[in-house]
């Protein structure tokens, strides 16, 4: 026989057996008559494919007469989409239930509180939500009381109310235009807090956040959250494997509970208890500080809180991303990246092959599919660019790609249009964004001396220059590249770290260097400007296939405005640098490379004059690039850094005794 408790439970699994054991032993004293039973897929590796096959096995001990409705997705949906799609689906067979997470022990006297409930704001527009969590204090009699914080472990609803819920919170632009969320929000500090997250949100950040968005969707529609007068649920899932709730120290972790004494008894309005509001606010939403966490009252056991005490092994904390040795780092975020191709791109991402390009502030790899098609994925993990730049960059590359003029990596889009994701990585402090591109097959750093292909990278270098120079793109919003941010405000000649790695004469050769190119750069004005790559060295151009001398242009992630100029000299630096040690061999490549320039567009305006400022220019920017990356990247501070600095040093100190800067056409 059951118990006799009829209210639908949706029961939301995923990964963590463990949790399962603990929070359905609690569903098999309840013996509840009709359970639905959600569990997300696993992400693509055999660790979680493991873990999340334990979780189901467990769910199918189920060992009491009751209706058993399954809803288990084959792939992994992120931790938004799986609760907001197992919600709706819950939705579609009850009018009304208890959603209940596996991470969330609730106390026994929840489920009576939640079903009594339940039936008498069944009717009642302005209830949307029946919460089972109060980290304050006991604050009955009455048995609870209003709130507009509608807190989700441990939650009631019924289908009247999910049914406004709104993942991509379309309305929430116009709802803040007519400043209608002021009258929640009075105090201007939670005011901006709530606004951040809702922008971000609808921008397309926080991919994994559900629960502000249901609160949004609350008090646009003028409901209203019950609270219990006692906590009636403990989140066991603070710990470095959850989505969220990564802080075992938190206050909230692990919360005592407390019976609900019987029979409710009810508040006499149904207003808004501002002042327990007020008190939440403080002590958690906006803390000052963090507080001291609650504890049980002297003889309180949580014991209550479970069937069995349990002895649980302290959980290490997550470890800051920076510290992780290089190839650890690469590891996590290739295990990060397979899941996104999954998850945004419909991607197979345990099954591609993944071949690391390269790893400085981007990750890049090459990704092939079964049957050989290839894409590129490019994972911005240090000093990134923000979203709408690097959508101005796809954009630019489409437009490129659809000219057909110059080969260049096409991006790809997700299924709802969007160029780039949002990538989390746990314990790392800076916003990552996933960028999938199509392959550009062919032979990288082109065989400058090869019959042709010197000619061909000048005239694909002045394809990409009159691209720039007749199509126009609307909002194009990228860094601008001229003598101002490359060295008057550039990383190498302001920043104390980066004058220790020059030393004092590098750092008095660039200041001189400063003086006396700034001038004429700053006289070339807005000729010869536009779009420009911005990093257009040998290396990222592309020998096609099948053509014996078609050139394409690569990595675009440092393209900007600025002089055409910078680009060739990024060029015919690159080249400049293996090939001065054979006679004429760099005096032939200029010649040849700026003659296949010419046959699609004349060169810049001055460009004798300029030339040799550009190049140094150039140097300017590598050495931003170096004294910032030997900070925390393993790979450029213990090989080829310190190297290229004391190199550019050198160089420019020559030039500033007269001699021609290398690449110049005069040396």
């Amino acid at each position: 026989m059951n118990s006799g408790f009829s209210t639908p439970i949706l029961y939301l699994a995923y990964n963590r057996p463990d949790l399962t054991a603990l929070t359905l032993q609690r569903l098999r004293e309840l013996r509840p008559a009709r359970l639905f039973l959600a569990a997300d897929g696993p992400r693509p590796t055999p660790q979680d494919t493991a873990r999340t096959t334990a979780v189901r096995t467990l769910l199918d001990t189920v060992d009491w007469p009751c209706t058993i409705t399954r809803r288990y997705s084959p792939h992994n949906q992120g931790c938004r989409d799986a609760v907001v799609n197992a919600v709706d689906w819950f939705f579609t067979h009850t009018p009304a239930g208890i959603i209940l997470e596996d991470d969330c022990l609730p106390h026994p006297s929840f489920f009576p509180y939640a079903e009594e409930l339940l039936t008498r704001y069944a009717d009642d527009p302005t209830v949307m939500h029946i919460s089972a969590t109060n980290p304050l204090p006991y604050s009955g009699p009455p048995s609870y009381h209003f709130s507009k914080y509608n807190r989700i472990w441990g939650w009631a609803t019924w289908a009247r109310a999910w049914q406004h819920n709104d993942p991509a919170i379309h309305g929430w632009p116009e709802w803040k235009a007519q400043r209608a969320h002021h009258p929640h929000f009075p105090d201007p500090t939670e005011r901006r807090f709530w606004e951040d997250r809702w922008d971000a949100i609808h921008a397309g950040a926080h991919r994994e956040n559900w629960n502000h968005q249901w609160s949004l969707a609350c008090l646009m529609h003028g409901g209203k959250a019950i609270v219990p007068a006692a906590n009636l649920v403990s989140n066991l899932g603070f710990r470095p494997d959850a989505t969220h709730t990564t802080n075992t120290g938190d206050s909230e972790a692990e919360l005592p509970c407390t019976a609900l004494p019987t029979p409710l008894t009810h508040p006499a309005t149904h207003d808004i208890n501002a002042a327990h509001d007020r008190l939440y606010r403080q002590r958690f939403l906006l803390p000052p500080a963090h507080p001291a966490p609650i504890r049980p009252a002297p003889g309180t056991a949580r014991a209550t809180l479970m069937p069995t005490p349990i002895t649980k092994e302290p959980m290490p904390p997550v470890p800051s991303f920076s510290h992780l040795p290089h190839a650890a780092q690469l590891d996590q975020l290739e295990e990060l990246t397979r899941a996104a191709l999954t998850e945004h791109y419909g991607l197979d991402g345990a099954a591609v092959r993944m071949d690391v390009q390269q790893y400085e502030d981007n990750a890049v790899w090459r990704i092939t599919l079964p049957g050989e098609h290839s894409y590129v994925a490019r994972l911005s993990v240090r000093d990134g660019r923000p979203a709408h730049q690097q959508r101005s960059e796809m954009r630019w590359l489409e437009n490129l790609a659809e000219s057909h003029t110059v080969a260049v990596p096409g991006p790809v889009t997700t299924a709802d249009g969007r160029y780039t994701v949002p990538v989390n990585v746990p314990g790392h402090d800076e916003s990552c964004t996933l960028a999938l591109l199509h392959w550009v097959p062919g032979t990288a750093e082109p065989p400058y001396q090869q019959p042709g292909v010197a000619e061909q990278m000048g005239i694909a270098t002045a394809h990409l220059h009159q691209n720039a120079a007749t199509a126009t793109l609307a909002d194009f919003d990228r860094p601008v590249w001229d003598a101002e941010t490359i060295l008057l405000k550039g990383h190498a000649l302001n920043d104390p770290t980066a004058h220790k790695q020059l030393g004092p004469d590098g750092v008095e050769a660039l200041q001189k260097v400063a003086a006396r190119i700034t001038p004429a750069l700053q006289e070339s004005g807005q000729t010869d400007c536009g779009r420009i790559h911005g990093d257009l060295h040998r290396e990222n151009m592309i020998l096609l296939p099948g053509q014996e001398t078609g050139v394409g242009i690569i990595d675009f992630d440092d393209c900007g405005t600025g002089s055409f100029l910078l680009d060739i000299a990024t060029v015919l630096g690159s080249v400049h640098r293996i090939a001065r040690q054979e006679p004429r061999a760099y005096q032939d490549f200029a010649h040849v490379y700026l003659t296949g320039y010419t046959r699609v567009r004349p060169l810049p305006t001055d460009f004798d004059r300029l030339l040799e400022p550009y190049l140094l220019l150039r140097d300017a920017v590598v050495l931003n690039f170096v004294t910032a990356a030997v900070l925390g990247n393993e790979a450029v501070a213990s090989s080829w850094g310190p190297a290229r600095i004391a190199g550019i040093v050198a160089t420019m100190q020559a030039y500033l005794a007269g001699q021609p800067y290398p690449g110049s056409v005069r040396d």
